[in-house]
């Protein structure tokens, strides 16, 4: 089995199109040295990996938005222990981004930005698992027209779904169980709802904080 730290030389791969780090007996920061590996298309972190994704503020990185490779198409974040935030002004540059995945990592507070709405190609988007996650879900999801999957669900989100969910037309899943969202669904998102979409969500019969849909019945 692997173990041990990341190496620094990871950078040294400019060639790499697909990069996996998980395991239990993996630690440590995440390497900048990642942000060298420039044709890197796809890249997953796991185990109990630490540190955080942003520079800090007394960095000598002046501009953190390059962070993740351009190139970067999809990503896979899973329990981890990493802290801090969710990297979105970095994420936000990530126009082939097809999926992002974030699931389990606990220790992480974050919110959901409106520059979620700059990431257009994407298809798949899970923040689950984490209740450091709050806020609420930010107008401009609407922009994600070609959006199949989102999974909000373990987090501390709050408020409505926003009436512009309903311009995501391609949507098949949407999970925001076990989050603090709550009030009555605008009728404008009934023709999604009632569509083939499976949604998943804090029903009024069994929570206390709630999505109603009786606008929809």
């Amino acid at each position: 089995m692997v173990e041990g730290t990341i190496p620094s030389e990871i950078g040294l791969c400019n060639q790499l199109s697909s990069l996996m780090i998980e395991g239990p007996r993996l630690y440590g920061t995440v390497p900048t040295e990642i942000l060298s590996v420039l044709p890197l298309r796809y890249l997953s972190l796991g185990g109990p990996l630490n540190g955080t994704l942003l520079p800090t503020t007394n960095t000598t990185i002046a501009n953190p938005t390059f962070f993740f490779p351009s190139s970067l198409e999809r990503i896979n974040i899973e329990d981890t222990k990493l802290t801090g935030e969710i990297p979105w002004d970095s994420l936000g540059a990530l126009t082939n981004m097809k999926s992002f995945r974030w699931t389990d990592n606990t220790r992480i507070e974050s919110v959901l930005p409106s520059t979620v709405g700059l990431l257009t190609s994407l298809a798949e988007l899970v923040v689950a698992g984490s209740r450091g996650v709050t806020g609420s879900l930010p107008t401009e999801i609407g922009a994600l027209t070609g959006l199949q999957q989102l999974i909000l669900q373990d987090t501390k989100l709050e408020g409505n779904l926003p009436t512009e969910l309903a311009q995501c037309t391609a949507l098949q899943v949407i999970d925001v169980s076990n989050t603090l969202m709550e009030g009555t669904i605008w009728p404008e998102l009934c023709p999604l709802l009632q569509s083939d979409l499976a949604f998943s969500f804090n029903d009024c019969g069994s929570h206390v904080i709630c999505l109603s849909t009786e606008n929809c019945e």
